[in-house]
């Protein structure tokens, strides 16, 4: 039975237009490929497709400001030139989503094989993205696609792929196909994430807490700092991370405190991560739910102070989430 708050969840979770909205960009190669095309050269699309099989996807082409690139995002139509595919929907996280649906989907280059999709974007960007092909009319065998963009989104979200291009991936929620990344130049060194050597690891425990502000119980973990046991005699901060099912594992949160502990760049800290149970309860409770801030407040911040060496109160506790 799937926890709910006592309020009907929403069909799906607030969407504000992105600002700013995307920049969306014309890409000097697919440009150059047009003209190649257009000039009756029959084999423009195998160099093309040659070029983009060596160096990768997405495109990255430089932009008038040097501090920008142009990123063009690509799907190769698996029905060839012909009829087949309605069309290709780009879900890059923080770029694309169904405030602006318009730039969520990739042209197609007419009489060829190829959708693309370009933005103006900064240098340093970093982000994972899939790409959702709809075939005749949105798949038979997956039923057809809802026409409004954000039910649209959320039933396209479980057919899409990686990029097949793209040799970067990275785990997706819950046991999902994995996700493409696009990592440009400048994109800042993720110094904190990978194990180092000589560097001793927290512990990990699991446990099992039920709220009685919500009426249902889900697991926590807490990672505790390396050499701090029930009774270490300093009490120390609190850090909550919602959607803690990923925290302990795809996005690496033990590993990423181990490393800053030990460099001094964190005091010694114990970081709570509750899961999120189901996207439903999620959206309900992420939402602005007074059943979840209740046992945030009353249940779970008092029973860590109580079983782990934590300060207690609101100067000593952060609070982050994705």
């Amino acid at each position: 039975m799937t926890p709910h708050t006592g309020q009907r969840p929403p069909v799906s979770p607030p969407r504000p237009p992105k600002d700013p909205p995307p920049r969306v960009a014309t890409s000097p190669r697919v440009t150059a490929l047009i003209d190649d095309l257009a000039s009756g050269d029959r084999d423009a699309l195998g160099r093309f497709w040659a070029e983009v099989n060596a160096t990768g996807t997405p495109l990255v082409e430089r932009a008038a400001d040097p501090a920008e690139r142009i990123v063009t995002f690509l799907w190769r139509d698996r029905h060839g030139a012909g009829p087949g595919t309605d069309a290709v929907i780009l879900m890059a996280n923080k770029l694309t989503d169904p405030s602006v649906w318009s730039e969520c989907n990739l042209e197609r280059l007419p009489h060829s094989d190829v959708w693309h999709r370009s933005f103006v974007i900064g240098a340093d960007w970093r982000a994972t993205y899939h790409l959702a092909p709809v075939d005749d009319a949105g798949d038979a065998a997956e039923g057809p696609v809802d026409p409004g963009p954000s039910r649209r989104w959320a039933q396209l979200a479980h057919r899409a792929l990686p990029d097949p291009l793209t040799p970067r991936t990275f785990p997706a929620r819950r046991g999902g196909p994995p996700t493409s990344v696009v990592e440009l130049p400048a994109a800042p060194a993720q110094r904190w994430l990978a194990p180092r050597a000589g560097v001793t690891r927290g512990t990990v425990t699991c446990h099992r807490l039920h709220s009685p502000q919500l009426g249902y119980a889900r697991d926590v973990w807490i990672y505790t700092p390396a050499g701090i046991g029930p009774g270490h005699p300093e009490r120390l901060p609190v850090l909550v991370l919602l959607d803690g099912e990923d925290w302990r594992g795809r996005l690496a949160a033990p590993t990423t405190l181990d490393n800053l502990i030990a460099a001094g760049a964190l005091p010694p800290t114990i970081a709570v991560m509750p899961d999120a149970l189901d996207v439903p309860t999620r959206w309900a409770e992420l939402t602005g739910s007074p059943g979840f801030d209740a046992f945030l407040l009353d249940t779970l911040l008092p029973w860590v102070a109580e079983h782990h060496p934590a300060r207690d109160g609101a100067g000593h506790t952060t609070i982050a989430g994705q």
